[in-house]
């Protein structure tokens, strides 16, 4: 049979308002052209698919022949292939709209997703929101495996195991086909320490199967890695997606002629790879649109500007931007990301989406313009399309003449035949503005609308810029050495601007650009990923070398032959093979992806390392000495390409492209010109208008062609702005390249609302990158993985002006550090040298947390401050983690350092450093510092991110100016203090104007709270001062954690998007008295009133305001450990309930928000067995609305372990607010076996022993043997308080039992 003509290529992006189509059409003698179609993604009045429909018409177009009308079968003939990216998955996981599906964990787990990481999304929210699990049902299996310790089987290479208890069959068969009956069909099964051991899972999917499940997703299958949570999140997502999507890929298939058999269908995964329908699964579609989008945006600029080129990509869209960078054709990918509140585990392109698009509302509040993160959404969508909608961005750039009515076709308003209506746009302007001018001091000069339009797309550039500087900074990366690569359908009118911004002077546009991730699908590669977990420790070894050649050659063949299974038409020699091994330094949680140069017959372990230590050197800042490195997961991916893109090889640069055009002379080819208002030129501007083809339009702009700014250049489906100060060229084939100089905005020291908005941004941006720079280049697990530090910038006054949203404890404390240090050294602080303090009496929290302070100089004085505070694993004393619950003195609890000239003239004092840590040894009882050299590691890392601080607001200055940045330090200080005194105006007026409280700490000492408000003014005294006298404990809390408490506290009441800064206490007068609990004498112990006094102040605070119930009061700190090594985490439990909503359950509260080790991460690293991490049910305090329950969280010692627990609320419950109930107290319990014969304990009994006493009510004494070894015979459980230290011995079980949160409202009478 002979071929038909035309043969048509097809790539559609099927995204959440419109579909894309992109066809490649060729002819009989080889020639291809390019044919676009773009459509609303869902028009039931027209047609019942986007995508079939899009098909419909280009074959209509292309292969007249072909044509059908809508509704019938689409012929196939002329198709060649179809490759496909979907937004399906993404819109069913953000609108919970997935199958029903169960979820099948091990015991002790049932609550492990909604419990997750234990950190709340937003610090600042009283109405905690976290993201639902996916299942509608969970089941426990009875079965446990552990890992075995290194070496104890001789094989290094495999993470060996050991089976403590059989999986119970006929147990999991009666729940599972319960659940079957119940009309569930989808389910998920991850158990613990499946990547290494299948058994148990490959068991339950046998057993599913034969019940009747239709879909089976095996965790082990899916991603065979370390890490319960992302794992089991994975699987729950792949069962609640993929049988939608399986039904979504029938209803596609079934518009065409015999359902599309014979034509390739395949779909782009998160990766940026295609696979075929039939492999197209739910844990790996989630990013199928956006993964298109960032192939075409690497693809398409290395292509232009050549292989080493880095590329930022901007897609912005209605609703969203979605940011993500580049390096020529290698796209940057992550292993895990949190998408809609759901951690999934799987290679994905790594996107970063902010919540500002052309649909993002725009709104005045607390004196600054504010965009999104509302949307207007499709419907009713922005006030220009006629429907009743709000003011968005698209209207802003309406009203600037940005977007032009004339240009767009008559699609709007009610009957959809409309034009854009840009009168209704005017007048919500003329409204809005009115409201910003009331606002506004008197005396200045009244805003226009055009003028408040202006700053309103302003300040959606800064909100669009800061996730770029992140993900750049994140990386080791500066933003301005990227070309930015626009697209999206709003991208081209916010280009400069977010360039201008960002410093970036390159901007690239493809022809396609508002098809792009269409056009990114048809470059796609077709690729199979395979991976295996592994502990191997990297070394120039033979066995090293032969093990992982092994997993590799297994991996490699595994890949090419799912490949082959699933293309029939490939042959081998066409596929090509990326080899990699994850690999992380020991101890630390952070791998990288390290590729294997050629094939495994090269493998080299230096060679291996060596590209290691530098990516992460590149990444980090440093290597770590002296540490091993493992790795975690081999990883091979077969790939082939279909479409045979062809990929610049030269050494083409965006310069040496450019340069091709800049001698043209100004193209004459306009169209049209129109007036669109641009502030750097004075205002309206005439502006001429290019023709970049527009699918309604009959004129083109022809490349080359050089067009100076201002301009509009219209394209298919986009409009883009060149800006006065730049100049575009269009190339031969189409594309638009920009070169910008950037505009710096003539700001002056008067409090203007555009520049009080921008600072806002810049300023939180400074203290993200200093997160971003210490996280990265820290090596603890405290700082670079639960994120237990904060960062921020201080005035000369050591005033806080900008604090990224890190621990809460940290954030009205550092500005007392900087202050101490300040009138402390006086002249004496030279330039170049950076303090170092931890001392509670000079600003400190407690001794683990410890503050690094840096001063810039201009002109040979002081005019700014940066800090970094953060928590170190010990700083010595009596016991490890230095966090003793019996302490009675400072000196108990490690170094105390009022202050050390850290670094002095530059030079890192590191011989005093490590003196003054381990000097606490020299006293009786005591040790030093015991991880001295993460200690120095750290806090270099601390410096390195004060310098990042220190630069990057000496760009600020260098661009506005010192007394303008210094004037908007003080201007955004002052819009908090209006923002805290209508806070503190509304509670007087509802509640009166005298209002106290008082809460006892569990050793019976009282916090006590009076607050006089003054209604008028919006001021308060909080007056702490009849709180009882300081103890012989270590309850004891510093003042400055008191601020700490208070600030937090109002910056939650505020309830909106405020800096968090020193203006939020302006309005506030504190009193503490002196030799009280809440301010101390210098020498008393105060390591549990960082952690737990503070959690009982802020609960008196909220209370006595009458804001919220108690929360748990706690952070239930545990640390355990021996000479070797040291664990620390704190624990979730119940928040409390407020007038208008529940607690949420088993979550971090208030000054704390620190993530919790993985389960298997924490086995693997520790001799522990975490037997049990659950919600405790009915432990939040009962109401109209209820308080969250805390958690159970149960551990197993399987080597002598030193115990510390510091707990509070294990006396006094939590108490409700307005009549609801109180939470329940917590608990600590320890299960202590005695041993009557021997000393060796065999694990497997010890975990019987365990089990019975979690999950039976039988008391009685069991007696375990093996051999001759008498293991557990006897439990006498004992309850050990809510402060003590422990001897846990192997077989040893510690359960705690968290508080609740306490009910708002009383139930009513029934």
């Amino acid at each position: 049979m002979s071929q038909v003509y035309p043969l048509i290529s097809i790539s559609i992006d099927r995204g959440g308002t419109f579909t894309d189509v992109v066809a490649t059409v060729e002819d009989r003698s080889g020639v291809h052209r390019m044919e676009t179609c773009k459509l609303l993604s869902v028009d039931p009045e027209h047609y019942p698919d986007a995508p079939s429909e899009g098909i419909r018409r280009i074959l209509a177009r292309c292969a007249p022949n072909s044509h059908t009308p809508p509704g019938a079968l689409i012929p196939t003939a002329h198709i060649k292939e179809i490759r496909m990216g979907t937004t399906v998955a993404t819109n069913a996981l953000l609108e919970r709209r997935g199958v029903p599906s169960a979820l099948v964990v091990s015991r002790g787990f049932r609550d492990i997703l909604s419990i997750g990481d234990q950190s709340r999304p937003h610090i600042f929210a009283l109405q905690i929101e976290k993201a639902k699990p996916l299942p509608t049902l969970v089941i426990e299996a009875r079965e446990r495996v552990r890992l075995l310790p290194p070496n104890s089987s001789g094989n290094e290479g495999s993470h060996d195991s050991e089976v403590l208890e059989p999986l119970d069959e006929l147990d999991l068969e009666a729940k599972l086909r319960k659940a079957f009956n119940s009309g569930i069909s989808s389910v998920a099964v991850c158990l613990m320490h499946s990547y290494t051991f299948s058994d148990h899972e490959r068991k339950v999917g046998e057993i599913a199967r034969s019940v009747g499940f239709t879909n089976v997703s095996l965790s082990t299958d899916l991603m065979p890695v370390m890490k319960y949570v992302p794992r089991a999140t994975t699987a729950s997502v792949d069962a609640y997606l993929t049988p939608l999507i399986a039904q979504y890929i029938a209803n596609f298939q079934m518009h065409f002629e015999r359902s599309l058999e014979g034509v390739p269908l395949m779909f782009v995964q998160s990766d940026g790879g295609l696979t075929s329908a039939s492999s197209f699964f739910g844990f790996k579609a989630v990013l199928s649109g956006p993964a298109g989008g960032v192939v075409g945006c690497s693809r398409t600029a290395a292509k232009e500007f050549g292989p080493d080129v880095q590329v930022v990509g901007f897609d912005m869209g209605g609703t969203s931007t979605d940011v993500s960078r580049c390096r020529g054709y290698e796209v940057d990918h992550t292993m895990q990301a949190n998408i809609a509140g759901t951690l999934i585990l799987s290679p994905q392109v790594e996107v970063h989406t902010v919540a500002a698009g052309g649909g993002s509302v725009l709104k005045w509040e607390n004196s600054m313009y504010v965009v999104g993160p509302e949307s207007a959404g499709a419907f009713p969508g922005p006030a220009c399309y006629g429907r009743g909608g709000p003011l968005t961005v698209t209207d802003a750039n309406v009203m600037l003449g940005r977007i032009q009515p004339k240009y767009f076709p008559s699609i709007f308003g009610k009957s959809a035949k409309e034009p854009l209506d840009k009168a209704v746009v005017e007048q919500k302007f003329a409204e809005l503005t009115d409201i910003v001018n009331a606002s506004l001091s008197s005396g200045g000069r009244s805003l226009t609308p055009v003028e408040v339009a202006f700053s309103f797309v302003v300040v959606a550039n800064e909100a669009m810029s800061r996730p770029i500087r992140n993900l750049t900074e994140a990386k080791g990366h500066r933003a301005d050495e990227h070309v930015l690569s626009v697209f999206g359908g709003a991208g081209g009118q916010h280009a400069c601007g977010v360039a201008n911004a960002l410093g970036i002077r390159r901007i690239f546009l493809h022809k396609l650009s508002s098809y792009l991730s269409a056009v990114g699908i048809q470059l796609s590669d077709v690729v199979e990923d395979r991976l295996q977990a592994s502990k191997l420790v990297v070394e120039p070894s033979e066995k090293f070398t032969n093990s992982a050649k092994a997993s590799l050659d297994f991996l490699q063949q595994e890949a090419v032959n799912a490949l082959l299974q699933k293309h029939p038409s490939l042959v081998a020699s066409q596929v090509a093979i990326e080899l990699k091994l994850n690999l992380r330094f020991e101890g630390t949680n952070t791998a990288l992806a390290t590729p294997v140069l050629g094939t495994t017959g090269n493998l080299s372990p230096l060679e291996l390392l060596a590209s290691f230590e530098r990516a992460y050197e590149q990444q980090f800042g440093f290597v770590l000495k002296n540490r091993r490195v493992v790795v975690d997961e081999f990883w091979a991916r077969a790939t082939t390409h279909f479409k045979g893109a062809e990929r610049a090889t030269s050494n083409k640069t965006f310069d040496t492209t450019v340069q091709q055009y800049t001698s043209l002379v100004a193209t004459t080819q306009c169209s049209d010109e129109v007036d669109v208002y641009f502030e750097s030129a004075g205002g309206w501007c005439p502006t001429k208008v290019y023709d970049g083809g527009r699918p309604f339009s009959t004129s083109q702009l022809v490349g080359p062609a050089k067009i100076p700014g201002p301009a509009m250049i219209l394209g298919d489906g986009s409009t883009v702005i060149v800006e006065p100060s730049a100049t575009a060229y269009v190339t031969a084939e189409g594309n638009v390249i920009i070169e910008t100089n950037r505009i710096i905005e003539n700001i002056g020291v008067e409090r203007q609302p555009l520049a009080l908005s921008v600072f806002a941004h810049r300023f939180m941006s400074i203290a993200e990158q200093m997160g971003y720079t210490l996280q990265r280049t820290s090596i603890s697990t405290n700082i670079k993985e639960r994120l237990d530090f904060s960062c921020a910038i201080f005035d000369p006054q050591g005033n806080l002006v900008a604090n990224a949203p890190h621990i809460p404890v940290h954030l009205g404390a550092m500005g007392a550090a900087v202050r101490w240090q300040r009138d402390f050294y006086n002249d004496e602080w030279k330039e170049g040298d950076v303090m170092l303090s931890n001392h509670p009496r000079a600003g400190g929290s407690h001794l683990p947390d410890i503050t690094v302070m840096t001063a810039c100089f201009h002109d040979g004085k002081i005019v700014f401050y940066v800090a970094s505070r953060g928590h170190h694993a010990d700083v010595g004393g009596t016991t490890p983690g230095s966090m003793p619950p019996f302490s009675r003195s400072l000196l108990e609890e490690g170094a105390a350092i009022k202050t050390l000239r850290l670094v002095r003239n530059g030079v890192f004092n590191e011989s005093e450093l490590r003196e003054v840590l381990m000097e606490p040894g020299e006293r009786e009882g005591m040790s030093g510092c015991r991880l001295i050299e993460d200690c120095v590691s750290d806090l270099k890392a601390q410096v390195a991110a004060n310098q990042r601080g220190v630069q990057l607001v000496r760009s600020l200055i260098a661009d506005y100016g010192l007394d303008v940045v210094q004037a908007y330090m003080t201007h955004i200080q002052s819009a908090a203090e209006e923002a805290s005194r209508e806070v503190l105006k509304t509670i007087g007026e509802k509640y009166g104007s005298e209002l106290s409280c008082e809460d006892l700490m569990d050793d019976g000492s009282a916090i006590r709270l009076r607050v006089s408000i003054n209604a008028t003014a919006g001021s308060a005294v909080l007056d702490f001062r009849e709180s009882d006298p300081q103890v012989l404990g270590s309850t004891n809390c510093p003042t400055a954690v008191v601020h700490s408490a208070v600030i937090y506290c109002i910056r939650c009441l505020v309830g909106s998007d405020i800096p968090l800064n020193q203006g939020c206490l302006a309005p506030v007068t504190i009193l503490v008295k002196d030799g009280s609990i809440l301010a101390p004498d210098e020498h008393c112990a105060v390591v549990a009133g960082n952690v737990l006094t503070s959690q009982r102040v802020t609960d008196v605070i909220f209370m006595a305001l009458k804001a919220v119930a108690c929360s748990q009061g706690c952070m239930n700190n545990l640390t355990f450990g021996d000479q070797k090594r040291a664990y620390y985490e704190t624990i979730c439990g119940g928040s409390g309930a407020g007038h208008t909503f529940d607690g949420a359950s088993c979550v971090q509260t208030h000054m704390t928000n620190t993530r919790i080790t993985d389960p298997e991460i924490l086995e693997s690293r520790y001799p522990v067995l975490l037997a049990e991490f659950e919600v405790r049910r009915g432990s939040g305090g009962s109401g109209e609305h209820h308080g969250g329950d805390g958690c159970k969280r149960s551990i197993m010692f399987l080597e002598p372990m030193t115990t510390s627990i510091s707990s509070e609320r294990r006396v006094m419950e939590p108490k409700g607010l307005h009549g609801g109930g109180n939470g329940t107290r917590g608990l600590n319990m320890m299960h202590h076996f005695s041993r009557t014969e021997g000393e060796q304990v065999v694990v497997k009994n010890a975990w019987n022993e365990a089990a019975d006493i979690l999950w039976s009510n039988s008391s009685s004494s069991s007696k375990h043997s093996s051999g001759n070894v008498l293991a557990i015979v006897r439990k006498h459980p004992m309850n050990i308080g809510g402060k003590n230290t422990v001897l846990m011995l192997p077989g040893d079980l510690l359960r705690i039992f968290t508080p609740g949160g306490g009910g708002c409202g009383a139930l009513p009478n029934v």
